[in-house]
C-alpha cells in the first residue's frame, strides 16, 4: 500500500510542472557536449497549489519513512522525528527535511490562517502548546526541499553512496540558505549543513574515454575537462574510470587538481 501510494504520487508529480533540481548531465564527446534527457514533457500545472504541493511531498515522505523505518508506523510525526536515525549524511539530510516539512504541513492542516504569501516568500507562524513554530522560507528554497524529498526516494540514476550523500547534503545547503527564519520544539534551524565538498549540482559534465596513472596510491586524471569560466558556479565534472574491473564515478570536486588518493577512490564506486 505505501510504494503504491509513493509510485502513484512520484508519477504525477513527475507529469507535472513542479521542478525538481538535479544535475543536468552532459555528456562529453571530443568537445562535443551532448545533452542527456532524462525529463518528460510536463503536463499537470501543479506547481503554483501550494497546499497540494506540501500534502503530496510530505505524504510521500512519511510513507517512505514508515516503509524504511516500520517500527515508527502509527507513531506521532513529533515522535517519528525524534526516533529518525542520524548517523550518517543521508540520514541527517532525511530528518532535516522531515523536521522542515512537519512545520508547514501542521500549519496548511491545523493553521491554514497562519500562512502568508507574497510574490517569492512564504511565512508560517503559529503557536501550539508552549513552542512557537515559524518559518519563512523562499519559494525556490521549497524547490530545493521538495526536490530533497523525491531525490531520496527516487535518485536520479545509478551512483555511490558517497555521490548521492554529497548531491543531498548540497541541496540541503541550498535550502538552508534559502530559509530566513524557522522555529520548532528543537529550536533553530542551523544555516549550514555538514559537507566537505562543494558540489555543483546545476550541471554535471561527463568527459568519455578519461586517461588516468594510477601509482604511489595517487590517481591522475591526464586529460582533465575545464568548466568555462561562466559556468564554474553552478557546473561540475564527473569522471568515469574502469579500474581493475570496477566502475568509480568521481566528482572534480572531491579531487585536488585531478588526482585522488587510491584510498579514497573506494566511496565513489558505483552501487550495484
Amino acid at each position: 500500500m505505501l510504494s503504491e501510494f509513493i509510485k502513484q504520487t512520484s508519477r504525477l508529480i513527475k507529469q507535472s510542472d513542479i521542478r525538481i533540481h538535479v544535475p543536468t548531465i552532459m555528456k562529453v564527446e571530443n568537445n562535443t557536449h551532448f545533452l542527456n534527457l532524462h525529463a518528460s514533457l510536463n503536463s499537470a500545472r501543479l506547481s503554483q497549489n501550494f497546499l497540494l504541493n506540501v500534502l503530496m511531498f510530505f505524504g510521500m515522505l512519511d510513507a517512505y519513512v514508515d516503509s524504511t523505518y516500520p517500527s515508527l508506523v502509527g507513531e506521532s510525526y513529533a515522535q517519528k522525528l525524534r526516533q529518525l536515525p542520524n548517523t550518517n549524511l543521508s540520514e541527517s539530510v532525511l530528518k532535516d527535511a522531515y523536521r522542515i516539512y512537519k512545520v508547514i504541513r501542521n500549519a496548511t492542516i491545523h493553521n491554514a490562517g497562519s500562512i502568508t504569501s507574497s510574490e517569492d516568500r512564504i511565512s508560517i507562524q503559529y503557536q501550539f502548546r508552549d513552542t512557537q513554530y515559524e518559518i519563512e522560507i523562499s519559494k525556490k528554497g521549497l524547490e530545493f526541499l521538495h526536490s530533497i524529498v523525491y531525490e531520496i526516494i527516487y535518485p536520479f540514476e545509478r551512483r555511490s553512496i558517497a555521490y548521492s550523500e554529497m548531491l543531498r547534503v548540497s541541496l540541503l545547503t541550498a535550502l538552508r540558505s534559502e530559509i530566513f527564519r524557522f522555529n520548532d520544539e528543537h529550536a533553530s534551524l542551523d544555516r549550514q549543513a555538514r559537507n566537505e565538498y562543494a558540489f555543483a549540482f546545476g550541471k554535471r559534465y561527463r568527459p568519455e574515454n578519461v586517461i588516468f596513472t594510477a601509482e604511489h596510491n595517487l590517481l591522475t586524471i591526464q586529460n582533465p575537462y575545464t568548466i568555462h569560466p561562466d559556468e564554474v558556479g553552478f557546473s561540475g565534472v564527473d569522471y568515469e574510470i574502469l579500474k581493475e574491473g570496477k566502475i568509480y564515478l568521481v566528482p572534480s570536486e572531491a579531487m585536488n587538481n585531478g588526482t585522488i588518493t587510491l584510498d579514497k577512490l573506494s566511496i565513489w564506486i558505483l552501487s550495484d
